[in-house]
């Protein structure tokens, strides 16, 4: 039997200020820089619990996000996802990156 993972897409609306607020304190405390926390805290296409769960199981933040990341928001540059929600990734001239 082969293991499913699914995902939902959560409707693309505004989230009540408190509602950011606690996001922001969940995503802060797990690991996740503030400038990014703060970032995705504000994006409801993100599933909190998903990021938050692959960040405890060892996966490095930015990595989480750069998983997560909504599809019909593909970057056109490397990094481009994650400075889209106040992370920063430094690239060099061969495409790699440097953070």
């Amino acid at each position: 039997m082969n293991a499913h993972i699914g995902f939902r897409t959560l409707p693309a609306q505004s989230l009540d200020a408190s509602v950011v607020g606690w996001r922001d304190e969940q995503l802060r405390a797990a690991g996740f820089p503030g400038a990014l926390a703060s970032g995705l805290a504000r994006d409801p296409r993100l599933d909190l619990h998903a990021l938050i769960e692959l960040v405890e199981r060892g996966c490095p933040p930015k990595l989480a996000v750069r998983i997560l990341a909504p599809l019909d928001d593909l970057p056109d540059e490397p990094g481009e996802r994650l400075r889209r929600y106040g992370g920063t990734q430094e690239v060099t001239g061969n495409g790699s990156s440097n953070t």
